[in-house]
């Protein structure tokens, strides 16, 4: 019921969206926090956030957070990491002894068959996902998927603008022009 809620709440805002997808998900899985990360170069960006404390980041490198490790294995599965101190990212992801997580559970994020992101759920204390929870966070990464998608289509339309723009206005100063011919101004059209 709360999926559908927020399926029609949804405003022509793809980030937004990726917002309110990212909170339901952190609220229905009762986490600590959740975000939603992306992949971007040597980056991860975190787009969209719930619960998270006010002094994170909105991006870090990529290098030694779980998510980066998530979003570059591709795998539809959910990765669930429990015990996160005693864990090899206790030393790279500066995150988990800073707030004192335990446990995380994240899903990748795919671009039609690309990897992009991933969504997970942090905890500060020991979580094991049913089926069910792992079910619908698998129905929220698709989601996001698609609003990923919606967000690149956006990009390329004002991409296409701008190149729209450029172009007529470059044009136009040759489709009319004023030639002095002779001491008097004539009008000619190319």
């Amino acid at each position: 019921t709360k999926l559908n809620k927020c399926f029609l709440n949804f405003r022509a805002d793809p980030l937004e969206n990726i917002n309110l997808l990212t909170a339901l998900c952190g609220e229905l899985l009762d986490g600590s926090c959740a975000l939603y990360n992306r992949l971007e170069g040597d980056l991860l960006c975190f787009i969209g956030k719930w619960k998270a404390p006010p002094d994170f980041k909105d991006f870090d490198k990529a290098r030694g957070h779980i998510c980066c490790d998530v979003i570059q294995d591709g795998s539809d599965i959910v990765r669930v990491i429990r015990n996160l101190p005693g864990t090899k990212y206790a030393e790279t992801d500066p995150n988990i002894l800073k707030y004192n997580l335990q446990t995380y559970v994240g899903r990748v994020v795919k671009l039609g068959e690309v990897a992009v992101g991933a969504m997970c759920v942090m905890y500060r204390q020991d979580f094991v996902p049913t089926e069910n929870e792992e079910e619908l966070l698998g129905i929220i990464a698709l989601a996001i998927g698609v609003e990923e998608k919606r967000l690149q289509g956006e990009i390329a339309l004002k991409q296409s603008e701008k190149r729209y723009h450029k172009i007529t206005s470059t044009i136009s100063d040759y489709i009319c022009s004023v030639r002095v011919e002779k001491g008097r101004a004539a009008e000619t059209t190319y």
